[in-house]
């Protein structure tokens, strides 16, 4: 298990470029209601987004399940301290936050991208292009990255490539781990990334290798499991005209928050299929903010690499929640 601790004393991300927060205007200007209600930042990360509600004088409550990247937000945000409550928590077990919070807030956001941090910084093999253990887990919980790859089955390593990675060549790559670990198990990210170098073409798009680390990460961390128990508590203990805003950066995150979105707009109601929880009422006017996701524009993903495959979907809750 990762020691947090130790990170926080030893890493120089202090001194480090923030993550630029991914439409972040468009959040500010079109979807954060008039009012001076608060605002819950699920996802606080390096603190991009509550900055900016926190300039925008709004008190914020911050959700993070990296206790490390929490740290570097407290910093970070340290001269707006009266302004933010701070919670080392999942948000798809936080339900009794929520309840704290109960008709106050006016604004939730779900970013469900990993941060820059992570990639770069943290040292828990997320990236392809690194040379670390690999870890991946955000909070230090469960089994990692090294235990799936070193104890699973081929078959359960396909599986995960091709469930949570949408590898075609997920058999493949689960082939050429089982044979590799049998000499001596796979603890390194740079040795697994050079291990699936071959999967595809090194003029593909993208490295070989990046759909099995994303599948390893969600994986380890369960972040798909997180995402509808985390919106349907937002939506519990909101307020009429509360704005539940969902940045996905990939189909299977976004495919989910539709799914769930479209549990509350009216046409889509269809109570005994769904099973919504008995104390949401599906009879009351929630809308959608639009009726496609928001997408950033060529601008910002050109100076947002981050930004590229984001989509943003708004749920509107409404009267008598």
């Amino acid at each position: 298990m990762p020691n947090f601790d130790q990170e926080m004393k030893e890493h120089t991300f202090f001194q480090q470029p923030h993550h630029t927060p991914v439409l972040c205007s468009f959040l500010l200007d079109k979807v954060l209601p008039e009012d001076n209600s608060m605002i819950v930042d699920c996802t606080l990360g390096e603190g991009g987004h509550t900055e900016a509600f926190l300039k925008k004088g709004r008190m914020v409550a911050g959700f993070d399940r990296d206790p490390v990247i929490l740290e570097k937000a407290r910093q970070r945000l340290s001269a707006f301290s009266s302004q933010v409550v701070f919670h080392n928590a999942n948000f798809g077990n936080a339900e009794e936050i929520f309840r704290s919070y109960h008709g106050k807030y006016g604004m939730v956001l779900f970013d469900l991208g990993i941060s820059v941090f992570h990639y770069r910084e943290s040292g828990r093999g997320f990236s392809i292009n690194g040379n670390e253990p690999i870890d991946m887990r955000l909070d230090g919980e469960g089994i990692s990255a090294s235990d799936i790859l070193n104890t699973m089955s081929l078959e359960e390593l396909r599986n995960i490539f091709s469930l949570y990675g949408e590898e075609p060549k997920a058999r493949k790559a689960a082939e050429l781990i089982v044979q590799r670990r049998a000499e001596n198990p796979i603890t390194n990210s740079a040795e697994l990334s050079e291990l699936l170098g071959g999967l595809w073409p090194r003029n593909s798009r993208s490295h070989p290798a990046t759909r099995c680390f994303q599948a390893l990460r969600i994986a380890v961390n369960k972040e798909l499991d997180c995402i509808e128990p985390g919106i349907l508590s937002a939506i519990k203990y909101s307020r009429a005209g509360t704005r539940i805003a969902v940045l996905s950066y990939h189909s299977l995150e976004d495919r989910i928050v539709k799914n769930v979105f479209n549990r509350f707009v009216p046409k889509k109601i269809r109570v005994n299929k769904y099973r919504l929880p008995a104390d949401i009422n599906p009879q009351h006017a929630f809308r959608l903010f639009s009726k496609k996701p928001v997408i950033p524009d060529e601008t910002e993903k050109s100076e947002n690499n981050a930004s590229r495959s984001a989509k943003l979907r708004v749920l509107i809750c409404g009267e008598g929640i």
